[in-house]
């Protein structure tokens, strides 16, 4: 689709859209383990796909090992489904391996020596 000059200089600029590699890199750099959804919105109808979009963002998340991140598209004919939004605590970490059991060593009983204070003194 043609479209005028002037929006394509607004949409190319420093305050136009993000490209979807750009809103990818963007997503995963800010991901953490309490992330559970990302909602695109805004698509291009015509320059733009949900299924391109997603995938774009899906392959920037696992490279970055974050598999547990669902991506979804908020479409523009439709209203957008309900989401949970709630506070996702971190996971725990992982239990320390057990520590193995190593029999106490005691050395011999040697004979207890009684001093007397002037002989303390002395030493």
């Amino acid at each position: 689709k043609k479209r005028p000059w002037s929006t394509k200089q607004r949409i190319s600029s420093r305050h136009g859209h993000l490209s979807n590699a750009q809103t990818a890199e963007f997503v995963a750099e800010l991901a953490t383990e309490r992330l559970e959804r990302v909602l695109l919105g805004h698509l291009s109808r015509d320059c733009n796909h949900p299924d391109l979009a997603s995938a774009c963002v899906l392959k920037a998340l696992r490279t970055r090992e974050w598999h547990a991140v669902e991506v979804h598209c908020a479409r523009p004919d439709a209203p957008t489904p309900w989401y949970p939004v709630r506070l996702r605590l971190p996971l725990p970490p992982p239990p320390l391996p057990e520590a193995p059991v190593v029999p106490a060593i005691t050395p011999p009983a040697a004979p207890l020596q009684t001093f007397s204070w002037r002989q303390m003194e002395l030493l």
